[in-house]
């Protein structure tokens, strides 16, 4: 064909080409050219982008993006990064797979962030990822058995709820977040059904570290009064005499702590609260009375419990009752009808089976 300084050539798609050829002048002497090679690269690298290995939220402007991307052709070449759209200015720096950045500021909410990859051929391919900036603690509450005030064991349960997905931790007392070990799933309550207080009668407390999907830390707590003392205390019968002539015998409760509400009596024996029924327990007197069962000795035993479920035995006390008189038969002078004197020597005959 005719000769041209400056043709073109088509080559058959992507990758290594090499052009040859040959020249010939006007009376026919031809020669070879020297040839020459050039790659052929029509496709742009592909690009996937994540900002703190695929966090769904940060409370941090500056985030770690990861930028995973690969070239067939002629090799990854430059990188550029922009917040929003995928709106870019400035020359392009090497590429990196990973880079810090900052997110634009302002009020919290959801942050985009896009890059554009190019290879050595000049393809570009841009890739987008999203995170929400969160600088806000969570906020809620934690409750001690289901909001009680106080409670007579140290294992209760505790729940904890609060206004966005977190991961919780708990500690008798109080609660460092930095060393916590939280729960593995986020969510919007958490419960211990088996939670141990510090075993210390008193006002206890429940810690909570709360933490967020933007890494937000809050403690919450709530407190209890526990207490594991048992009432206590002593049974009197008739004010402390030893015989009495009634069946009904009266009752005197001391040493008995003032949150004691329950008590239980009996004449049987009594070793331990736990054996009494629940219907058989009765509101708390300190001056009952109870009934014995006829004459002879009788030992009055029984228990008491406060408001929290603690129960002691009180200690027993005994009374002998005898309510049959004596009997009695009297003679003078040896059953004499008849004396001459004033002084009479009286025989008095009597028994007692009480």
């Amino acid at each position: 064909e005719v000769f041209d300084a400056s043709p073109s050539i088509s080559v058959s798609g992507d990758g290594t080409h090499t052009v040859s050829g040959c020249v010939r002048d006007d009376v026919g002497n031809a020669s070879l050219l020297t040839p020459a090679s050039i790659e052929v690269d029509s496709a742009a690298p592909t690009v996937s982008l994540t900002a703190d290995g695929g966090a769904t939220a940060t409370n941090d402007l500056e985030v770690l993006l990861e930028v995973t991307a690969s070239d067939g052709g002629s090799g990854l070449s430059g990188i550029r990064v922009s917040n929003g759209t995928c709106t870019f200015s400035g020359d392009a720096s090497p590429f990196t797979n990973n880079m810090g950045w900052l997110l634009s500021a302002g009020a919290d909410g959801t942050r985009t962030i896009c890059v554009e990859v190019t290879d050595a051929a000049g393809n570009a391919q841009t890739a987008s990822t999203t995170i929400d900036l969160d600088t806000v603690a969570p906020t809620g509450s934690v409750s001690i058995a289901s909001g009680a005030s106080r409670i007579g064991s140290t294992t209760v349960s505790v729940s904890v709820s609060v206004g966005e997905p977190a991961v919780y931790a708990l500690a008798a007392e109080s609660i460092a977040c930095s060393a916590a070990t939280f729960t593995s799933t986020f969510s919007t309550s958490h419960s211990d059904s088996s939670f141990a207080l510090l075993a210390t009668d008193g006002t206890r407390t429940v810690q909570a570290c709360v933490r967020d999907a933007a890494g937000n830390t809050s403690v919450l707590s709530d407190t209890i009064d526990l207490d594991t003392t048992p009432p206590g205390g002593s049974i009197t019968l008739n004010s402390g005499t030893l015989l009495s002539t009634s069946t009904s015998v009266s009752i005197a409760l001391s040493g008995v702590a003032s949150d004691a509400v329950e008590q239980f009596l009996t004449t049987s024996a009594l070793t331990d609260c736990s054996a009494i029924a629940e219907t058989d327990w009765a509101a708390f007197d300190a001056s009952p009375t109870i009934s014995v069962s006829g004459d002879g000795t009788h030992t009055v035993s029984g228990c008491v419990r406060d408001d929290v479920g603690n129960a002691s035995l009180l200690t027993p006390a005994s009374i002998e009752v005898d309510s049959a008189a004596p009997t009695v038969s009297l003679t003078a002078d040896g059953g004499a009808a008849a004396t001459n004197d004033l002084e009479v020597l009286l025989e008095v005959t009597a028994s007692d089976g009480g």
